[in-house]
């Protein structure tokens, strides 16, 4: 079983249809970064982040949240997903309720 990372508003990533990311948020930002598509899962396109070690991160837009799927993550994929997060006026959290760094990619402590 992998271990989600989850950009969220909400303190803890399961509450986040609290204080959701719009579809129509996500899919604006989406587009503006050029993020390649890679599928699709239910209703909402998989997407591809890139980070600057060459990590390929897929993404997808859930329930109010955008989910980073899949384990390892790097401290460069971690780090390009807490700006991600910033972009979109919230945070990384991994699985765990840990938070992460944009600058570092690393995980706060807590």
């Amino acid at each position: 079983m992998g271990y989600d990372l989850h950009i969220t508003r909400a303190s803890d990533w399961f509450d986040s249809l609290e204080s959701p990311i719009t579809r129509a948020e996500w899919t604006a930002v989406a587009v503006e970064l050029r993020l390649a598509v890679n599928g699709q899962a239910g209703d909402d396109p998989l997407y591809e982040v890139v980070a600057s070690d060459g990590s390929v991160i897929p993404v997808q837009w859930i329930k109010g949240r955008v989910v980073a799927y899949g384990s390892p993550h790097s401290d460069g994929a971690a780090r390009a997903l807490a700006r991600l997060a910033t972009r979109l006026n919230a945070r990384l959290i991994g699985d765990d309720g840990e938070q992460y760094d944009p600058e570092t990619g690393k995980a706060l402590p807590a």
